[in-house]
């Protein structure tokens, strides 16, 4: 049974299944977000693959028959099959938050079904995150980025790749510096409102120009997991009224082995577990990646994306 906890930061907040307040890592350095034009939402989605029309000849035999009795009349080819439709798919509908002027924060799904959504940050280098799409797309199943803009800008090609293949992709600001400071110290962090807009803004605009239209909202993280009330009230004035955080942190990024984590985030899953990993080189998730799958699979569960796993 789902243990209901209510985050201090605001006044509403999704039950968790763990709480594991374990920080994201730091990324190399600050990098400030461009100012941009905030442009109006497009509906995201993947592009549905086009199915080629398909024709039809006239069967020899009917063409001998003509040569020989020219009274024999001719096969009619059909019309060419209509092309699928190319609209893309619809995405679920986002969670309607508790009071729009708060973004309503999540550790994991609250349906009870048995399902996890493997959610890993890009920030900082390349790293593995060809490999742990391979993986993903060998055993068939789906997961949830959080990318920044500054990584998005540096890997388009990997951006529209998961967008593509069914994965979602949600906001992780565009430098990776703390809303709040906390993880970063005395006198640092983005805590003017403007600002913290601008890093939103500028990488969505970013994923959006990589993907032909792609949009992270409602769905953001916040670096380091840093929140207080003020980030929660201005994120939903910029249309983040969904906060993903997680209920287990591999700490594939701190140096955790295969076996621990495996050991930490997969032996004691839970229906509606967000696992936090990494696509960093100095990260061991995208090797524990395929055990971790095969073990949560022979455990009854299936996987999801984070949109998915917040259905009702």
């Amino acid at each position: 049974m789902l243990v209901a906890l209510t985050l201090a930061a605001c006044g509403t907040g999704a039950p968790s299944v763990h709480r594991d307040t374990t920080p994201t890592p730091a990324s190399t350095g600050a990098i400030s977000a461009p100012t941009v034009q905030t442009s109006g939402a497009v509906i995201p989605s993947a592009s549905s693959p086009t199915v080629a029309a398909m024709t039809s000849t006239a069967p020899p035999a009917r063409e001998v028959a003509q040569a020989i009795d020219p009274t024999v009349e001719p096969t009619t080819a059909p019309e060419p099959t209509s092309a699928a439709s190319t609209d893309p798919t619809p995405r679920p509908d986002a969670p309607v938050p508790a009071d729009p002027s708060v973004s309503d924060v999540y550790e994991s799904g609250t349906s009870g079904r048995q399902e996890i959504a493997f959610t890993f940050d890009a920030g900082a280098d390349r790293g593995f995150a060809e490999q742990i799409l391979d993986t993903l797309k060998e055993y068939g199943i789906v997961a949830s980025f959080g990318i920044t803009g500054h990584w998005a800008s540096e890997n388009p090609d990997l951006v529209r790749r998961m967008v593509e293949e069914g994965h979602q992709v949600f906001n992780h600001t565009w430098s990776h510096e703390s809303f709040t400071g906390a993880s970063t110290g005395e006198g640092t962090g983005i805590t003017d409102s403007s600002a913290r807009t601008d890093e939103l803004t500028s990488t969505n605009d970013e994923i959006s120009q990589d993907t032909g239209g792609y949009d992270t909202r409602p769905y953001w993280r916040p670096p380091y997991g840093d929140l207080d009330d003020s980030v929660l009230a201005d994120v939903a004035a910029d249309g983040y009224t969904t906060t993903v955080m997680w209920s287990c942190d591999t700490l594939g990024w701190d140096g955790n082995t295969v076996d621990q984590i495996i050991k930490r985030c997969v032996v004691d899953a839970s229906p509606g577990d967000i696992i936090l990993m990494h696509v960093g080189g100095d990260s061991q998730d995208a090797n524990a990646l395929p055990q971790m799958i095969e073990d949560l699979q022979s455990a009854g569960f299936t996987f999801v994306t984070i949109e998915q796993l917040l259905q009702p």
